[in-house]
């Protein structure tokens, strides 16, 4: 017999409520079955109801996605939960500066920033650009991120940061935005500056303290699925 409590309300912000579900598997001779028995909230039980296994299976993957600790609610900002990846969109602070050091010269001032969709697989991370801060779908296009140390897929060279283990986004976000960047790995990613340099960037990237970012600065990548995909 399997027991297990049935999520009701998943919406972020209200009070879970659930009810008790029993699954017994029974067998007559050589065939068997499970049967599904709802138990109310006075303890009573309901009918027994005979179910194919498989919407047992189905039952049982979906009581495990659901978490039942508060820290692991679904934030709404993520696109893709698995084992092996996480990815969100993230707007950053109105002041969140670029570190930045190019030689003897540094920078350290906050960026009118656009908004990132980040992809993190096992220890790696990687950074594109959407148009707006709504929640992208497969669709939407994506954007080169107008950021030093990022390859031509997007994938980042993280250097010294050091991705803390969690899945809070804005940990994450600010783990890497918030570390210092040193190079260029990708030199098209502004769409009328082509072959940049890491003086030209740093010329450009001034020039942003004051006005915002735009996408059409930028290069384009292809689609969400596409970034998720890579």
């Amino acid at each position: 017999m399997i027991d297990f409590d049935t999520p009701q309300d998943y919406s972020l912000g209200s009070t879970q409520s659930s009810k008790k579900t029993l699954f017994v598997f029974e067998q007559f001779g050589t065939e068997g079955f499970v049967s599904q028995i709802n138990v109310r909230q006075n303890g009573e039980l309901d009918t027994p109801k005979v179910i194919d296994p498989q919407e047992l299976v189905q039952k049982l993957s979906e009581a495990n996605a659901y978490s039942r600790n508060e820290d692991d609610l679904i934030d709404p900002r993520i696109l893709v939960k698995s084992s092996r990846k996480l990815v969100w969109f993230y707007q950053p602070k109105p002041r969140q500066p670029l570190f930045y050091k190019l030689g003897a010269s540094t920078f350290s001032k906050p960026i009118q920033w656009p908004t990132f969709v980040f992809k993190r697989t096992g220890t790696a991370l990687s950074v594109c650009v959407i148009q707006n801060n709504s929640r992208p779908n497969n669709n939407t296009r994506v954007y080169h991120a107008p950021l030093p140390n990022v390859y031509k897929t997007g994938a980042i060279c993280l250097g010294s940061c050091v991705l803390p283990l969690t899945n809070d986004v804005d940990a994450l976000s600010e783990a890497y935005l918030n570390s210092i960047k040193t190079h260029l790995n990708y030199n098209n990613g502004l769409r009328h500056q082509p072959q940049l340099t890491d003086a030209k960037y740093f010329k450009w990237v001034k020039s942003k303290i004051k006005s915002p970012i735009s996408v059409s600065e930028l290069a384009p990548y292809g689609t969400l699925e596409s970034f998720i995909k890579r």
